[in-house]
């Protein structure tokens, strides 16, 4: 894959780059920005080089039915926030006559690409029509890579194609934690579908000196372990699975050793070898004190670190603890390589840090696909440039 470094003359070019400012918005206001700021290194260097540069995004859930123009699904506030030009559209005459005025080095930001039922259906004249626009064509929208969506994988078949520095970032640190990660490799996953990051896990088990887990994970682990886990969630249909990889891996799986759960609507912490002796109904819904402070001891050795999903119900309050916990180890690690992704974990961490070895992947599902080995169907179409 191209990076646009490689381009000599960019100068009144139309780059069309493919980002996503698919961000939290209440009441017209970004609550996060994180994924708008990772972009604005490609998008400074596209302007150093007076590039006309045409910004398209999406907005809005991969499985929502948008209806045209909904007004809480457009892209203006994220313009607004970033002081740039906007278009209420992504096609047509408004659109072609709002580019033609650009000049280089000036942005324009397209309305949201999913009003267009083409842009989730890979539909190839709604990419022809997208291409139209631009003379080249940047991907910088890692984290959904993983989709197979027309602006990612059918628009770079008609222009001349480049990645941009996030996403070769993305790429670079990824790809070292799976081939060639300083020892100990620590990873360490939560959150509540174990089938999103089984593939990522079994893939990343080769390689890692220890897995810890938390979350709905854990429970999974918990219960094809033998251990009663009252009503918490798990997946049945994934425990033969668990088990096996439980088998292969045993020496490596770090599961937790006390939890944080509740019952009768108050949290109490439970010891795992304890959880037989509970009477009535109960949710585990957090890790406990004991099993941070294991997990604590492998993160402080740890030479890297991988870490995507929280430990517990993170939308409760009284359930962050464990999460808060964990990530308060990792950043006191200041030598291990560190590598988050997901969007609970990230809204986990404070607001300043201070560690440069820290990468925060803009990709949640990507992140787990590219971990597994799979093939993401947005750098096929960047391979053949």
């Amino acid at each position: 894959m191209r990076n646009i470094r490689v381009l000599k003359n960019l100068e009144n070019k139309r780059v069309l780059v493919r980002v996503d400012f698919n961000a939290p918005i209440k009441r017209g206001r970004i609550l996060d920005g994180f994924r708008i700021k990772a972009v604005l290194p490609t998008i400074k260097y596209l302007q150093r080089k007076k590039a006309k540069i045409i910004l398209i995004s999406h907005l809005g859930s991969q499985n929502s039915k948008h209806e045209a123009r909904n007004s809480k699904l457009s892209l203006r506030p994220v313009a607004k926030y970033l002081k740039i030009k906007f278009v209420d559209d992504c096609l047509g005459r408004k659109t072609e006559e709002a580019i033609k005025k650009l000049r280089g080095g000036e942005i324009i930001l397209l309305e949201n690409l999913r009003f267009y039922s083409g842009e989730k259906n890979n539909d190839r004249k709604f990419a022809r029509k997208l291409a139209s626009l631009g003379d080249l064509y940047v991907n910088e929208a890692f984290s959904v890579c993983h989709r197979a969506d027309t602006s990612i994988v059918s628009v770079p078949k008609f222009l001349p194609s480049f990645i941009g520095l996030r996403l070769e970032e993305e790429i670079r640190r990824l790809r070292q934690a799976l081939k060639n990660p300083s020892k100990p490799l620590v990873v360490i996953f939560g959150g509540a579908k174990i089938s999103t990051k089984l593939c990522a896990l079994k893939k990343l088990a080769k390689k890692a000196d220890h897995i810890l887990l938390g979350g709905a994970m854990a429970n999974n682990f918990l219960k094809a372990s033998g251990f009663r886990i009252g009503d918490s969630v798990y997946e049945e249909n994934l425990l033969d699975e668990t088990k096996a990889i439980l088998g292969r891996y045993e020496k490596k799986i770090v599961l937790p050793i006390d939890l944080g759960m509740e019952i009768r609507g108050m949290r109490r912490n439970i010891e795992v070898k304890d959880l037989d002796k509970i009477k009535g109904r109960f949710k585990i819904l957090d890790i406990g004190p004991d099993s941070t402070k294991l997990f604590s001891l492998y993160l402080k050795k740890a030479k890297t670190i991988v870490f995507n999903g929280p430990m517990g119900f993170f939308e409760k309050n009284s359930f962050t603890w464990g999460t808060k916990k964990i990530v308060e180890s990792i950043l006191k690690n200041k030598k291990a390589q560190v590598i988050i992704g997901g969007g609970e974990t990230i809204a986990a961490l404070p607001t300043k840090i201070k560690n440069k070895n820290l990468f925060i992947s803009t990709g949640g599902g990507a992140m787990l696909d590219f971990l597994s080995g799979k093939k993401l169907p947005g750098f096929k179409p960047l391979m053949s440039g």
